[in-house]
């Protein structure tokens, strides 16, 4: 169940967003949008204050509720909750700081006859809320394994911001689609009221923490923010150096191949969130070797999904550009290798963040973090100098394969597990190796095939699902893991063959 309202949701999170740009650069255009990113990257930093305190006390929830102590967990949800309104208040105090230099983040396109700092403040009540508004109980449901019931109430929450926003578009009411951010905190936080109430009625948030344990959540939580600070160096930081050094239609660009990136993350995250509450539970009930047993399964099954991802994506989104925007909204080939790069590294690296949360291990590899952090930085800045858009895309992709994969192999593999991580290695060559192979054939196959205006691209489709699925398949078969999980998936189909025939 939770694996299918997560797909369902993921669904409507690629395909609102996307139905949303296209309407926005047609009726409003690309400095508006540009904007809109701004605005959410700077407010994305900003979430560095709650520094990854929610993590933290997730994995202290799977205990009590797993033996179904809604006393202790009553404590913990009020405890919860009283730090949420601290970091909502925070975030608040330092945005206002913030606000007098936003004309120094925009190098240029500022759209004629708009008040930056309005649209800043609709964006700045949308996070506020979101720490004020009951968003804690989602941790209560993610440590009872039932992620669906937040993947739902977010979902509908979806909806009804985007339905509003869409009119407020189409209408080129910039200040009124800005204004409806505003709604998705507030009807997402009364659903999960609502739903709360309802299923864990005994539940009463009251009491207070003990001193030592206050002090062991705030020692993980500040391991955890260094990871959440190095996730926001690679994602929302590039966004606001983007605006600053290239200006807003750049950034808008950029935004259209990585709102289309959505896509693949979704495919991969798909898994980890899946897998996030069972091993959160397995940590608790099951041995490590057990534990290690599904990771050695699902870390091939993650890496197949990231590399046909990557294939997909980096085969189909020139033409699918093209076709949905227009030639004058594409970026060059060299970027679109880079970011795909991109894509896959971190892509794996969210696969191992999901194991560093549901482990607890945020304290091994914390200091390598800060030095992956300050090294994006720098490299953001220096490469976007000196070759532009693509430099901060690469910046990304040399400090995640060099310095956070060993990382995590170390950490996770051989740290925590004791087993060797030669294997895991060996398994992303194979994987990167059927990348390329499959990139080689489909572009050879393709050079002999007319171009028929829309149907050529509707065959590069069917080339590039058969031909990548394939090439990874045979890549990782000699490996003996890889035999079992094609085993169970089998298992699996012939067991519900109803369904999937």
């Amino acid at each position: 169940m939770a694996a299918f309202t997560d797909t369902l949701f993921q669904i409507v999170a690629v395909l609102f967003p996307f139905i949303l740009r296209t309407i926005f650069i047609t009726r409003l255009g690309s400095e508006y949008l540009g904007l809109n990113g701004l605005c959410t990257s700077i407010l994305g930093t900003l979430n560095i204050v709650d520094f990854g305190v929610d993590a933290a006390l997730k994995y202290r929830l799977f205990k009590p509720v797993s033996e179904k102590d809604w006393k202790t967990t009553g404590v913990y949800l009020n405890y919860i909750r009283k730090v949420y309104f601290f970091i909502g208040l925070v975030i608040l105090l330092a945005a206002i700081v913030v606000m007098p230099f936003l004309q120094n983040l925009i190098k240029s396109d500022i759209p004629s006859g708009i008040n930056i700092y309005v649209i800043f403040a609709c964006y700045l009540l949308q996070t506020v809320l979101s720490y004020w508004f009951f968003n804690y109980y989602q941790l209560l449901f993610y440590a009872n394994q039932q992620k669906n019931v937040v993947d739902l109430s977010r979902m509908a929450s979806f909806i009804v911001t985007y339905l509003l926003q869409f009119i407020a578009v189409y209408k080129r009411h910039f200040y009124l689609f800005a204004f409806m951010q505003v709604l998705f905190p507030l009807v997402f936080g009364i659903l999960l009221r609502c739903n709360a109430r309802r299923k864990y009625c005994e539940i009463i948030l009251t009491g207070n923490l003990e001193e030592e344990e206050k002090k062991s959540i705030w020692k993980d939580t500040f391991a955890v923010g260094l990871f959440k600070i190095r996730t926001i160096s690679r994602n929302t930081l590039d966004n606001t150096i983007i605006s600053a050094f290239l200006g807003l239609v750049i950034l808008a660009n950029y935004n259209n191949y990585s709102i289309i990136a959505v896509v693949p993350y979704m495919m991969c995250m798909i898994i980890t969130s899946a897998l996030a509450p069972s091993i959160g539970n397995y940590q608790v009930t099951e041995s490590k070797q057990s534990i290690y047993h599904i990771f050695t399964l699902t870390y091939l099954l993650q890496l197949f999904v990231i590399g046909f991802a990557s294939v997909c994506y980096y085969e189909l989104i020139q033409n699918f550009i093209l076709i949905w925007l227009g030639i004058d909204f594409i970026l060059a080939d060299s970027f679109v290798l880079i970011f795909t790069v991109q894509i896959f590294f971190v892509c794996v690296s969210n696969y191992f963040s999901m194991l560093r949360e549901t482990l607890n291990l945020w304290q091994r590899g914390k200091w390598m973090a800060v030095l992956e952090i300050l090294l994006n930085l720098v490299l953001n800045i220096l490469l976007t100098k000196l070759i532009g858009l693509s430099g901060i895309v690469l910046a990304t992709v040399l400090t995640v394969a060099f310095i956070n994969m060993p990382t995590d192999f170390y950490v996770i593999i051989k740290k925590y597990f004791g087993e060797t991580p030669i294997w895991a290695l060996i398994s992303i060559i194979l994987i990167i190796l059927g990348c390329v192979g499959s990139v080689f054939i489909i572009n050879a196959i393709m050079t002999s095939i007319p171009i028929i205006k829309y149907w050529t691209y509707l065959i590069k489709i069917f080339i590039t699902f058969t031909v990548t699925v394939t090439v990874l398949f045979l890549a990782l078969l000699p490996l003996k893991t890889f035999r079992e999980l094609i085993g169970i998936v089998v298992g699996f189909i012939k067991k519900h063959d109803k369904i999937f025939f």
